[in-house]
């Protein structure tokens, strides 16, 4: 029996509650969960042991999105700047059961807003593992 399964194509993006318009197709996101480092050591005998760690480094989570340059945007983008790490950002399926919440989060880089009359101003933000 076959199984249909609902791509992810049209996901809902909220900063600190309020909803943000986003360039379709621009919106990623890591969870933030890690990595592991997998290595092997000798056993002798052409046997092998593999030792596993955890690489903390690595349990950020980071989103990115772009959305049209505004006045809107610009304005409210502003004020993510200013916060660091103080940001709560929620991408969800209105829809659905697909529910991703990303707190303590802070906008890295320091946007570019492209202005014309198709226009765009990239965001990263990166703080907290979802949840």
């Amino acid at each position: 029996m076959a199984t249909t399964r609902i791509g992810l194509s049209n996901l809902q993006l909220e900063i600190d509650d309020n909803h943000i318009a986003y360039t379709p197709d621009s919106l990623s996101f890591i969870n933030g969960k890690g990595e592991y480092n997998v290595r092997s050591m000798a056993a002798g005998g052409g046997a092998v042991e593999i030792v596993v760690t955890e690489n903390v480094a690595t349990k950020i989570s980071d989103v990115k999105f772009s959305s049209d340059t505004t006045d809107y945007i610009i304005d409210v983008s502003r004020g993510w700047k200013e916060l660091r790490n103080l940001h709560t950002i929620r991408i969800f399926d209105p829809n659905g059961e697909f529910n991703a919440v990303f707190v303590g989060m802070t906008l890295t880089n320091d946007p570019d807003y492209k202005v014309s009359q198709d226009g765009t101003v990239d965001f990263e933000f990166k703080g907290n593992p979802s949840f």
